[in-house]
C-alpha cells in the first residue's frame, strides 16, 4: 500500500490562544505499553495551509470515563453523564462545532501546539 504525501511550501505555527473548529473524528489508540486513549481530531478554522484548507489538531484523553476523568469532563460539556450508561463518542462529538485554547510546548528542538486540557467545548450558538 502506498503512502503519498504532498510537500507543502511551509507550515505556519498555530498561534497560542482561542480557536474554533469542528470535530472531524474520534478514534481509540492503544500504546505499546498497553495504555488506551481516545483521540479527538478537530479543525482549526482560523489557521489554514497554503491551499486554504484548515489545519487540524488532536486532543487525547485516557480511555477512562467517569465524571472526574479528563474524558468525562470533556463529555460533560456535550451531554449529561449518568453512571453505568454507555456513550457513543462518535454520535456525541463528531461534526460538533467547538472552541478551544492552544499553547505551544517545546520538546527538544521542536515546538508543538497542544489543546489546553479542559478547554475543548461546544461552540456557543
Amino acid at each position: 500500500m502506498s503512502l503519498i504525501i504532498k510537500c507543502k511550501e511551509g507550515i505556519n505555527p498555530i498561534p497560542d490562544g482561542s480557536h474554533t473548529g469542528t470535530i472531524l473524528e474520534v478514534n481509540e489508540r492503544k500504546t505499546e505499553q498497553g495504555y488506551e486513549y481516545v483521540d479527538i481530531l478537530t479543525t482549526i478554522e482560523d489557521v489554514k495551509d497554503s491551499e486554504g484548507h484548515p489545519f487540524s489538531i488532536k486532543y487525547s484523553c485516557p480511555n477512562a470515563l467517569s465524571p472526574n476523568t479528563k474524558l468525562g469532563k470533556l463529555l460533560a460539556n456535550f451531554t449529561e453523564l449518568t453512571p453505568n450508561k454507555d456513550y457513543d463518542l462518535q454520535v456525541i462529538l463528531v461534526n460538533k462545532e467547538v472552541t478551544f485554547m492552544t499553547l505551544k510546548e517545546k520538546k527538544g528542538d521542536a515546538e508543538y501546539s497542544n489543546i489546553v486540557a479542559g478547554s475543548l467545548k461546544p461552540k456557543a450558538k
